[in-house]
């Protein structure tokens, strides 16, 4: 990703702050960027979805409803550190996130899915399109209305049944029954329809905002997850009070277990020392492969294989406190060497790793 020197962008906010800083946005999307990807992009699956270009309006209420706990979801809450946002924050990350335009980019298109796409047309057209979604499918920004085009069709078959199910809230209104009468055939032919409304039709390469390259470089916001370097190489957070380092080894393999992200490698590097009478603060290295994730990601280019198997390590720092470090696989997507479907890879991999080392983190059950 290109780092390019301009003024930041100013915007007056409706709460007593001064201006939308889309510095501090950058620098608190980095954790965003863990699960969602750099340019906010997503991956397919219900959990990661596209979060580039939601109105500024609408990112800070689904913000507050993770917040609040009205929505849940304890990775991104701890990947992210929700919890110890500021309402600036929060203004900040949407503000940068809003501004982030993937439309007609070739890199992020969204695969067709599987269904009818034109009886999806018929109910696009009879619901979605006259609740505010237009007809191209890319919200009306202004009303705080969504765009479909482009979100992952996953995400919009878990949205539409948590609708059905009023687990989530559609149009603000807790019992709207728009959904309501949809069968499975149906939510798949609709999503069929909005899936096709992603073909480029005059390519372009979408760019971050642009940000001051030296500011980067000294963080202004404290969250759980930490990225280290300009770059951000390296993801890394603490065991929580009360978790020890047993504790954190049993939650990862669990975890792990659960993903089908194989366990093959483990290395007692602070053990093995002490066995030859060195002495030197815990270091234990734990190796997790998914077969078909890291295929793909190699298939990009032979040399991402020294990326391969995914790697956590346990720490413990000076103060003896204790950490959880794994390389951060979104740079691959961040400095575009790799692109398209293998990007989602690299996505979903970290993703992988992040779930694992927060279940480590809190020591979590299963």
């Amino acid at each position: 990703m290109r780092l390019l020197v301009a003024a930041l962008c100013v915007l007056w906010l409706p709460f007593e702050a001064s201006a939308v800083d889309l510095l501090n946005g950058r620098l608190i999307n980095k954790r965003c960027a863990l699960c969602h990807g750099t340019f906010g992009q997503g991956a397919p699956g219900p959990n990661s979805p596209r979060i580039a270009g939601l109105p500024k309006d609408y990112l800070i209420e689904i913000l507050n409803d993770f917040i609040s706990g009205k929505r849940d979801s304890e990775a991104m809450v701890m990947a992210s550190g929700l919890n110890s946002l500021t309402e600036q924050d929060i203004h900040d990350v949407a503000a940068y996130l809003s501004e982030i335009d993937l439309r007609n980019d070739p890199r992020f298109v969204i695969p067709a899915a599987s269904g009818d796409a034109e009886a999806g047309e018929t109910l696009f057209m009879g619901e979605c399109r006259r609740g505010c979604h237009q007809r191209d499918g890319y919200g009306t920004p202004r009303k705080g209305v969504p765009p479909l085009a482009g979100q992952h069709t996953a995400y919009l078959v878990y949205s539409i049944k948590g609708f059905q199910a009023r687990e989530r809230v559609h149009d603000d209104d807790p019992e709207d029954p728009t959904f309501d009468p949809l069968s499975d055939s149906q939510i798949a032919d609709l999503v069929a329809f909005v899936s096709s409304l992603d073909t480029p039709t005059a390519p372009r390469y979408a760019e971050l905002p642009e940000i001051e390259l030296q500011t980067v470089m000294a963080p202004t916001t404290r969250t759980a997850i930490r990225i280290d370097d300009v770059v951000q190489t390296v993801a890394r957070i603490p065991l929580q009070w009360g978790v020890d380092r047993q504790d954190a080894i049993k939650a990862m393999s669990r975890r792990a277990a659960e993903l089908d992200m194989k366990m093959i490698g483990r290395q007692d590097v602070s053990d093995d020392l002490a066995k030859q009478g060195i002495t030197v603060p815990y270091m234990a290295i734990f190796q997790y492969c998914d077969a078909f994730e890291s295929s793909e990601i190699v298939a990009n280019n032979p040399t991402f294989a020294a990326y391969m198997p995914c790697r956590i390590a346990l720490v413990e720092d000076a103060e003896g406190q204790d950490w959880l470090v794994m390389m951060n696989l979104d740079m691959l997507v961040n400095h575009r060497l790799v692109e398209g479907q293998r990007a989602t890879a690299v996505i979903r991999a970290n993703q992988q790793l992040l779930e694992i080392m927060i279940a480590g983190a809190t020591g979590e059950e299963p």
